[in-house]
């Protein structure tokens, strides 16, 4: 599916062989899940070894965590087909020439704890965003005053009466 990759032009926004320039890629990678987790380090270690190889910075990284697959994968292994539904995921951000990119990505998927691995071209900032939880006082501060002019205004005390409600809402029916 990927095979081509470094095959692609600049202008879709993927990978050029031919530009010698540093660009940034980061590579998400699955690791099969029956590893135990202290044995995940060693394969950390073979990816960045491979970048190293390579002359490429790693600029960040995510330890690999196990998730759930949102299909069922299969890799040979030992020559017998096994199939998963979870794996280990992590990432590494790096920087690397783009004409280096086709043998990074076949020396990585060769590691055989690797179950799949996809490269992509990014930036060096971090995009994550991050959301921003108000407090009832920001929330409070940034209410905009609606003008009288298009909006009636109707006070309603939160001790009135049902009757009360009533009216405040005939008034603003009528209006």
């Amino acid at each position: 599916m990927y095979d081509n990759l470094c095959d692609m032009s600049e202008e879709k926004g993927t990978y050029n062989e031919s530009s010698e320039s540093l660009v940034i890629y980061e590579v998400g990678y699955l690791v099969i899940p029956t590893l135990p987790e202290d044995k995940l380090e060693g394969v950390i270690a073979e990816i960045k070894a491979v970048l190293a190889g390579k002359n490429a910075a790693v600029i960040s990284e995510e330890i690999p965590s196990m998730k759930a697959l949102s299909y069922v994968m299969d890799k040979v292994i030992e020559t017998k087909r096994q199939k998963f539904d979870h794996a280990y995921f992590g990432w590494v951000k790096f920087e690397a020439e783009s004409s280096e990119i086709a043998s990074i990505k076949k020396n990585i998927e060769a590691i055989d704890e690797i179950l799949r691995c996809i490269f992509v071209k990014t930036v060096r900032e971090n995009t994550l965003m991050a959301q921003k939880v108000q407090s009832k006082e920001e929330d409070k501060k940034e209410d905009v005053p609606v003008s009288s002019e298009t909006t009636p205004t109707v006070a309603v005390e939160a001790k009135s009466g049902t009757e009360d409600i009533d009216k405040s809402i005939d008034a603003l029916v009528m209006n």
